[in-house]
Protein backbone atom coordinates (compact mmCIF):
# COMPACT_ATOMS: atom_id res chain seq x y z
CA UNK A 1 0.00 0.00 0.00
CA UNK A 2 2.87 2.27 0.96
CA UNK A 3 4.97 1.56 -1.81
CA UNK A 4 1.70 2.29 -4.36
CA UNK A 5 1.10 5.79 -2.74
CA UNK A 6 5.08 6.72 -3.45
CA UNK A 7 4.46 5.43 -7.32
CA UNK A 8 1.62 7.62 -6.94
CA UNK A 9 2.88 10.44 -6.07
CA UNK A 10 5.80 10.26 -8.00
CA UNK A 11 3.74 9.61 -11.50
CA UNK A 12 2.59 13.01 -9.90
CA UNK A 13 5.26 15.07 -9.29
CA UNK A 14 6.77 13.59 -12.85
CA UNK A 15 3.76 15.03 -14.55
CA UNK A 16 4.07 18.28 -13.10
CA UNK A 17 7.36 18.59 -13.59
CA UNK A 18 7.10 17.70 -17.36
CA UNK A 19 4.67 20.39 -17.55
CA UNK A 20 6.20 23.00 -15.87
CA UNK A 21 9.27 22.24 -18.23
CA UNK A 22 7.03 22.20 -21.09
CA UNK A 23 5.51 24.82 -20.37
CA UNK A 24 8.85 26.97 -19.75
CA UNK A 25 10.44 25.96 -22.80
CA UNK A 26 7.03 27.14 -25.00
CA UNK A 27 8.18 30.44 -23.54
CA UNK A 28 11.62 30.78 -24.06
CA UNK A 29 11.71 28.87 -27.42
CA UNK A 30 8.55 28.90 -29.20
CA UNK A 31 7.45 31.87 -31.42
CA UNK A 32 6.68 35.68 -30.28
CA UNK A 33 6.17 37.36 -32.93
CA UNK A 34 2.97 38.29 -34.74
CA UNK A 35 2.71 37.17 -37.95
CA UNK A 36 3.63 39.11 -41.20
CA UNK A 37 5.37 38.37 -44.19
CA UNK A 38 9.12 40.29 -44.01
CA UNK A 39 11.22 40.82 -41.15
CA UNK A 40 10.51 44.38 -39.58
CA UNK A 41 12.60 46.84 -38.58
CA UNK A 42 13.39 48.30 -34.71
CA UNK A 43 16.18 51.07 -34.00
CA UNK A 44 17.13 50.75 -30.25
CA UNK A 45 18.83 54.11 -29.28
CA UNK A 46 21.67 54.08 -27.17
CA UNK A 47 22.14 53.05 -23.20
CA UNK A 48 18.78 51.23 -23.92
CA UNK A 49 17.05 50.14 -21.01
CA UNK A 50 14.44 46.89 -21.40
CA UNK A 51 11.37 48.76 -20.95
CA UNK A 52 12.66 51.05 -23.87
CA UNK A 53 13.52 48.11 -25.91
CA UNK A 54 9.85 46.32 -25.34
CA UNK A 55 8.21 49.55 -26.05
CA UNK A 56 10.12 50.21 -29.39
CA UNK A 57 9.37 46.25 -30.16
CA UNK A 58 5.75 46.89 -29.69
CA UNK A 59 5.64 50.25 -31.47
CA UNK A 60 7.54 48.39 -34.55
CA UNK A 61 4.55 45.67 -33.85
CA UNK A 62 6.72 42.89 -33.21
CA UNK A 63 5.92 41.44 -29.91
CA UNK A 64 2.86 39.17 -29.74
CA UNK A 65 3.63 38.89 -25.70
CA UNK A 66 5.42 41.88 -24.45
CA UNK A 67 5.02 39.99 -20.93
CA UNK A 68 6.50 36.60 -21.88
CA UNK A 69 9.74 38.82 -23.33
CA UNK A 70 9.83 40.68 -20.55
CA UNK A 71 10.00 37.47 -18.01
CA UNK A 72 11.81 35.54 -20.48
CA UNK A 73 14.91 38.62 -20.51
CA UNK A 74 14.29 39.46 -16.67
CA UNK A 75 14.96 35.05 -15.76
CA UNK A 76 18.08 35.14 -17.82
CA UNK A 77 19.40 38.02 -17.25
CA UNK A 78 19.57 39.05 -20.86
CA UNK A 79 17.24 42.35 -20.47
CA UNK A 80 20.15 44.17 -18.74
CA UNK A 81 22.73 43.26 -21.66
CA UNK A 82 20.23 44.85 -25.11
CA UNK A 83 22.74 46.81 -27.25
CA UNK A 84 21.31 49.60 -29.55
CA UNK A 85 20.99 49.01 -32.96
CA UNK A 86 19.38 48.49 -35.95
CA UNK A 87 17.58 45.30 -35.90
CA UNK A 88 15.84 43.48 -38.39
CA UNK A 89 13.43 40.36 -36.58
CA UNK A 90 11.50 37.59 -38.74
CA UNK A 91 8.32 36.02 -38.03
CA UNK A 92 7.66 33.63 -35.89
CA UNK A 93 10.70 34.47 -34.05
CA UNK A 94 11.19 32.75 -30.20
CA UNK A 95 12.12 35.08 -27.12
CA UNK A 96 14.97 32.87 -26.85
CA UNK A 97 16.24 34.13 -30.91
CA UNK A 98 15.21 37.92 -30.48
CA UNK A 99 16.99 38.05 -26.73
CA UNK A 100 19.92 36.48 -28.46
CA UNK A 101 20.18 38.61 -30.76
CA UNK A 102 19.74 42.05 -29.33
CA UNK A 103 21.77 40.85 -25.91
CA UNK A 104 24.63 40.40 -28.75
CA UNK A 105 24.28 43.15 -30.72
CA UNK A 106 24.23 41.44 -33.77
CA UNK A 107 22.93 44.26 -35.93
CA UNK A 108 21.41 44.52 -39.44
CA UNK A 109 22.81 46.96 -41.72
CA UNK A 110 20.79 49.97 -42.62
CA UNK A 111 20.17 51.27 -46.48
CA UNK A 112 20.37 54.54 -46.89
CA UNK A 113 19.76 55.68 -50.70
CA UNK A 114 20.93 59.21 -52.08
CA UNK A 115 21.42 60.63 -55.23
CA UNK A 116 24.86 61.56 -56.80
CA UNK A 117 26.09 64.63 -57.33
CA UNK A 118 24.47 65.67 -53.87
CA UNK A 119 26.53 67.81 -51.81
CA UNK A 120 28.11 67.32 -48.42
CA UNK A 121 25.30 69.08 -46.21
CA UNK A 122 22.37 67.26 -48.14
CA UNK A 123 23.98 63.78 -47.35
CA UNK A 124 24.79 64.65 -43.99
CA UNK A 125 21.01 65.28 -43.49
CA UNK A 126 20.18 62.25 -44.99
CA UNK A 127 22.70 60.30 -42.80
CA UNK A 128 21.23 61.89 -39.60
CA UNK A 129 17.74 61.11 -40.46
CA UNK A 130 18.53 57.49 -41.02
CA UNK A 131 21.03 56.87 -38.86
CA UNK A 132 21.65 57.34 -34.94
CA UNK A 133 23.71 60.65 -35.26
CA UNK A 134 22.55 63.77 -36.15
CA UNK A 135 23.22 65.70 -39.09
CA UNK A 136 25.64 67.79 -37.45
CA UNK A 137 27.87 64.39 -36.56
CA UNK A 138 27.93 63.43 -39.89
CA UNK A 139 28.96 67.15 -41.14
CA UNK A 140 31.53 67.50 -38.46
CA UNK A 141 33.15 64.19 -39.74
CA UNK A 142 33.16 65.29 -43.03
CA UNK A 143 34.91 68.26 -41.76
CA UNK A 144 37.52 66.85 -39.31
CA UNK A 145 41.28 67.72 -40.35
CA UNK A 146 42.20 64.75 -38.06
CA UNK A 147 40.19 62.24 -39.80
CA UNK A 148 41.31 63.60 -43.55
CA UNK A 149 44.84 63.49 -42.17
CA UNK A 150 44.76 60.09 -41.11
CA UNK A 151 43.30 58.88 -44.47
CA UNK A 152 45.96 60.95 -46.63
CA UNK A 153 43.39 63.51 -47.81
CA UNK A 154 41.63 66.95 -47.32
CA UNK A 155 38.43 67.76 -45.48
CA UNK A 156 37.40 68.89 -49.34
CA UNK A 157 38.55 65.31 -50.45
CA UNK A 158 37.00 63.23 -47.08
CA UNK A 159 33.69 63.17 -48.94
CA UNK A 160 34.42 60.97 -51.42
CA UNK A 161 35.46 58.53 -48.56
CA UNK A 162 32.17 58.47 -47.49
Amino acid sequence: MRSSRLVGLAAVLLFLGGGIVGVGGALVFGPNTTAYDAPRSVSLPRDVSLDAAIDSLDRAGILASSRTFRLVAEATGWGAQIKSGHYRIASHSSNYEMLDKLRRGLQDPVRVRFLPGRRADALAGTMGRSLEPNANAFRSTLRDTGLARELGTTPDRLFGYM
